[in-house]
């Protein structure tokens, strides 16, 4: 696939007598390339009159480019590359590290052209991009929420993904399910999941735990039917299972029901709006769970690690929960569909609140 991302920097309040040298962009741009793997062809630099110059490498990755405003203290860099993404972001971090500024921006530009046989995912842990066939496309559609696609793809059979992140594949789901899971027991009657409207958590705790009544929480009916209609799920046909469409927060922090169970399948970023609102909207989940006395709880907390622009919330999530739970315990997961390993995060027994009593 010919693709590309452009990387656009702009530097403000720089020093001018730097930015001013033609000897300083020409060995920073030439640093810059090299710590990204990148060739550079030729370079071609011009001085302006009476200020100001521009300077062009010219990449076996397309190019590299500056262009400065001494008199106004202001540098424009341009990297388009069709380089690994990881590469090109060291290019960039190197003329962010060496280029003398107040304040600067930085604009990424998917280029290039859209096939129709292939899906390109972020590997969050390495930066870099998983590309898988697409077979057939079964269903696309834009709900309320979310953007839902369920495709069959090779080598991992029909799989669900939500606003172009992976969320179940037919081959390995499995793996996921155990993962998440894993602190379930037999004896178990009581178990809510938020999310998972997939249906493939619901369908292996039912397997389980032989006696429990599953309730299975999803804000969008769209995944739902989705998932009935092109993954063949009739989990929410079993009697034992008791499916409600709504939001999961509001269903906690209302519900006067204790759990032995609550799992939280969710999506990467349920309520959007970036990681200030992830934050307080998982502090508020973990601090709404209902649980009876010996209750666990299981969530699946992303990718194991992350590389920036990519945020790293698993540590996040472990932190809050031992702000609540005497016992959390981690596990991380290689699922090939997902092109890395997964953080699992479960707890058991609930801190109990200090109380405090007013002195006479």
């Amino acid at each position: 696939m010919n693709r590309g991302f452009h990387h656009i920097l702009d530097f403000y309040g720089c020093d001018a007598g730097q930015i001013e040298k033609e000897g300083f962009w020409n060995r920073v741009m030439h640093d810059a390339a090299g710590k990204a793997k990148m060739d550079v062809l030729c370079a071609k630099f011009h001085r302006f009159q009476p200020h100001g110059l521009t300077g062009f490498l010219l990449l076996s990755t397309s190019h590299l480019s500056v262009h400065t405003w001494p008199e106004h203290r202001h540098a424009a860099c341009d990297l388009f590359s069709c380089a690994a993404p990881e590469h090109a972001r060291k290019a960039v971090e190197h003329l962010i590290s060496k280029v003398a500024h107040e304040n600067f921006t930085h604009q990424t530009i998917e280029r290039g052209f859209e096939t129709e046989n292939c899906l390109e995912l972020p590997v969050y842990s390495t930066g870099a991009i998983q590309r898988m066939s697409v077979e057939k496309v079964l269903l696309e559609e834009e709900s309320a929420f979310q953007k839902i696609l369920v495709a069959r793809i090779e080598g991992f059979g029909r799989c669900l993904l939500i606003d172009g992140v992976m969320q179940c594949a037919e081959a390995d789901h499995h793996l996921y399910d155990k993962a998440l899971l894993s602190p379930m027991r037999r004896s178990d009657r009581k178990i809510l999941i938020l999310g998972g409207g997939d249906g493939y958590v619901a369908q292996e705790a039912l397997k389980k735990a032989p006696v429990a009544r599953v309730t299975v929480m999803d804000i969008d009916p769209a995944v739902v039917s989705a998932c009935r209609t092109h993954l063949g799920q009739n989990v929410f046909e079993n009697p034992r299972v008791n499916l409600i469409i709504g939001d999961g927060l509001a269903y906690l922090e209302s519900t006067k029901e204790a759990f032995d169970g609550i799992v939280l399948d969710l999506t990467d970023n349920p309520v959007g709006g970036g990681v200030a609102k992830f934050r307080k909207f998982h502090s508020r989940l973990l601090s709404a769970c209902a649980l009876k006395t010996s209750g666990w709880l299981s969530l699946q907390a992303g990718a194991s690690s992350a590389k920036k622009p990519f945020v790293e919330v698993a540590s996040f999530l472990e932190a809050e929960m031992k702000k609540r739970f005497l016992s959390v315990k981690r596990t991380d997961c290689f699922i090939q569909s997902f092109g890395e390993k997964n953080a699992f995060l479960h707890a058991e027994e609930h801190i109990p609140p200090v109380i405090h009593f007013n002195e006479r």
